[in-house]
């Protein structure tokens, strides 16, 4: 993944420095900096490495969907937004769809409802209702 950073001059000194010292590129510097830092750094008493290292443990042929939902599930709760939690609740009460496509098209009619203000219960309740194919789109999504 590619992405642009801003530093201020003495840290961006700081990166050159590492990277000198260690033989590596400014993107090998910055990741090995990063990487330690995970490794002490916690988040509700576990070490971050340890949390990332689960979310993406066998994840190769995961899809966005599914990497999305380990990844709020494997995050401690008080890290979670309420969205998060909302998305959580109902897939605790309901088997979320199996296909990619389909769990794509589940999480954004949720994230819908959460938008609107619906609670967990009536969400899974609308799902219940509605039947193996509650996520598809419908006439109704456009207003």
């Amino acid at each position: 993944m590619q992405f642009s950073v801003r530093l201020p001059p003495p840290l961006k000194l700081g990166l050159e420095m590492i990277s000198e010292q260690e033989g590596l590129s400014y993107s090998q510097a910055l990741e090995f900096v990063l990487t330690k830092y995970l490794r002490t750094y916690k988040f509700g008493g576990q070490r971050a490495i340890d949390i990332i290292e689960k979310i993406y443990q066998d994840s190769e042929n995961l899809g966005h969907g599914e990497m999305y939902l380990r990844r709020i599930s494997v995050l401690p709760e008080k890290y979670r937004s309420e969205e998060q939690k909302f998305m959580l609740a109902v897939f605790q009460k309901i088997e979320p769809p199996s296909e990619a496509v389909k769990l794509t098209q589940a999480l954004d009619k949720l994230a819908k409802w959460f938008r609107t203000g619906i609670s967990a219960d009536e969400a899974v309740k609308r799902i219940t209702e509605a039947g193996p194919d509650w996520f598809a789109f419908s006439v109704r999504d456009l207003f």
